[in-house]
This record gives structure tokens, sequence and C-alpha cells, in this order.
């Protein structure tokens, strides 16, 4: 029987914009130890799900008479955005942001914007590695009963080597 290729977020990490993706991968089944240029977001995730939206253009190709498409020109294809939630009204969690200004305990949004890598660990099988993403706080709710939570979208941009805006890269232990 094939060996599961399935697993939970295991965690996020984020690191300077086109940071490589960290050299020596683990072996199946085994976690990342994340060292620098990248720092593990280091606050509680939220239970619910980590989504990513695709982006896709591309144009059919169909003759007059056809009765359905020939082929088809692709245009774009690749991650659109990320969003994913947070379950901590801390620091570091409003320091998540990409047009974030940190001045001693303060927190405030601007309008210069850090662009971020970013790499989804998922338990055990690999990660998915975005070169360039821009961070922004969605939602902050919260209620008497209900712990704050912060919701996130990273918006994902493509590069020279990576147009797609991601990479898999599958834990093998080299």
């Amino acid at each position: 029987m094939a060996a599961e290729k399935n697993g939970p977020v295991k965690s996020i990490a984020t690191g300077a914009t086109s940071s490589a993706v960290p050299t020596a991968l683990p072996a199946p089944g085994s976690d990342i130890t994340w060292a620098s240029p990248w720092t593990e977001i280091a606050v509680d995730l939220g239970e619910e799900d980590i989504a990513f939206t695709l982006r896709e253009e591309s144009l059919d190709i169909e003759g007059p008479l056809d009765q359905n498409r020939q082929s088809e020109i692709m245009f774009k294809n690749g991650i659109d955005t990320v969003t994913f939630g947070i379950y901590q009204l801390a620091q570091e969690a409003f320091a998540l942001s990409s047009t974030n200004a940190t001045t001693s305990n303060i927190e405030e949004e601007g309008t210069t914007i850090t662009y971020r890598a970013m790499c989804f660990e998922f338990t055990g099988i690999g990660l998915l590695y975005l070169p360039k993403v821009r961070i922004k706080p969605l939602t902050l709710s919260g209620s008497i009963k209900t712990q704050a939570k912060m919701v996130y979208e990273g918006k994902v941009f493509g590069t020279t080597t990576i147009p797609s805006g991601y990479q898999w890269h599958e834990f093998d232990g080299s």
C-alpha cells in the first residue's frame, strides 16, 4: 500500500521576499526545523481551513462550426490568494501584515509594502513555497464567549524564476 500523502498544516513560516526554500528537507514523516532566514509564525493557528485560491486565465480556440473547443491558450496559471486565521492578538500577529510599522510596543498599518516569502508545511509530507506575498489582515473578531481571531489574506505574486507564484517541495530527506 502506498504511503499516506495527506495531512494537516503543521506550520507556516515567513521570510524575506524570495528567501530560498530550506536546503535540507526532512525525510518523509518528519518535520522541518525552521532556521534563518525563515521565522515560524509563533502564534496559534486557527482551526479553519487554510484556503488557497487558484487563478487561471485562458482562451478557448473554437472553429465556427465545431461542436466544442479544439484547444486553448493559457495566459495565467497559479495561486491568487491564501487565507488563514490566527487565535492570538499578540504583537507578532499584527506584525505579519506587509504594511505594518512597529514602534516599541505599538503596531500600526501604513502604506509601504514589504513583500514576504511564505512556506506552508504539511505534516510529514512536504511544503508549499510562495516566494512573494503581500500579507494583509482581513478581519479581527471576537466576543464575550469566543476567543478573538484574526484572519489574514496573502496576495500571491509570481517571480521571474517562479511565474506561477508557488512550488511544491516533497520531503525526501535530501
